[in-house]
């Protein structure tokens, strides 16, 4: 008897769940809980008045991240800021979820060094793309957005009708900026990671300058990508198959000088079996051995980050 199984390719889609293989952000709330009260409860801690004592070097740890028509904002390395003044355990909480959430819905093995932004009036980041960080960067808020004293302060991408703008222009029809772009706000405890490729942007803030009111975000990339197993079978054992499929969708392309990232998340069952659509129908793997203390129904789920360059039609 069979188990279940799913083979899905993204492409250029993110990770599993998206509805679209176009789609390039994905958004998902109530990310961390309970430690992001205490994370931002440390930053409140730290602007408390100063007729409270609370005049130590933890008030100033900010740099002035000033780049004149390109950057305004206040910044500081996320991991000094709450582990070295006794917030470690919390920071240690959001760092295990996002580096786990990076390998299994990314198939990305590390993360690189996170900044903690602060954004107050006027502060701003212009259109830029920062692809050569890492494959995808990801946004976290600890804005209390619900009390927050500002306008503005969205994440904004390009959309494809701009990047893409002849392809779809119609000289009788109007576009304003909620169709040309992808606008994201930054609620508590919401994760958003998209891809760097895309032109994006932190829209400029009108408002209060007091820190506790102002757009509070920690941010970075998922980097390294590499294959994520878990079960019986080895790297061996998938290696395989999962490059045929990747060979056999290279050769589908019809573009040139073009780089595809691709996530495939993929679930075998015990026979090896595989139904991988870009490789034409289904594959099988060397047949695993049953691992001693199994019985029954066994599975096993492959995560492979993957991105490869296309140059002059198909790989050779």
């Amino acid at each position: 008897m069979r188990t279940a199984w799913t083979a899905t390719v993204l492409l250029p889609g993110l990770c599993r769940g998206l509805s679209s293989a176009r789609e390039h952000v994905l958004v998902r709330d109530g990310f961390l809980g309970a430690p992001a009260r205490e994370l931002r409860r440390a930053f409140e801690r730290r602007f408390d008045p100063p007729e409270s004592g609370v005049l130590g070097p933890e008030r100033f740890a900010w740099d002035v991240w000033h780049v004149p028509g390109q950057w305004s904002l206040l910044r500081s390395p996320a991991e000094s800021y709450f582990c070295d003044f006794g917030d470690g355990k919390a920071y240690d909480a959001f760092d295990s979820a996002l580096r786990s959430f990076a390998l299994r819905e990314f198939g990305c093995s590390n993360v690189s060094p996170v900044w903690l932004s602060l954004y107050t009036d006027g502060a701003f980041q212009g259109l830029h793309t920062d692809a050569w960080q890492g494959p995808w960067s990801f946004v976290y808020s600890l804005t209390d957005w619900d009390n927050r004293g500002f306008e503005g302060g969205e994440t904004l991408l390009l959309g494809d009708q701009v990047l893409q703008h002849w392809r779809s222009f119609e000289m009788g029809a109007s576009a304003e900026e909620k169709q040309l772009t992808r606008q994201i706000e930054p609620l508590f405890d919401r994760l958003t990671v998209f891809d760097p490729r895309y032109p994006h942007c932190v829209r400029p803030l009108r408002g209060s300058r007091d820190p506790l009111k102002g757009r509070l975000v920690l941010h970075g990339w998922f980097i390294d990508p590499a294959p994520y197993f878990e079960g019986p079978l080895d790297e061996d054992d998938a290696a395989e198959v999962i490059s045929q499929g990747a060979t056999t969708r290279s050769r589908q392309q019809s573009v040139k000088n073009v780089v595809v990232r691709v996530t495939l998340p993929c679930r075998f069952d015990s026979s090896g079996r595989l139904p991988l659509r870009t490789a034409g129908g289904c594959s099988r793997l060397r047949r695993p051995r049953r691992p001693a203390s199994s019985s029954g129904r066994w599975e096993r789920r492959v995560l492979r980050g993957h991105s490869r360059r296309y140059e002059d039609g198909p790989e050779r």
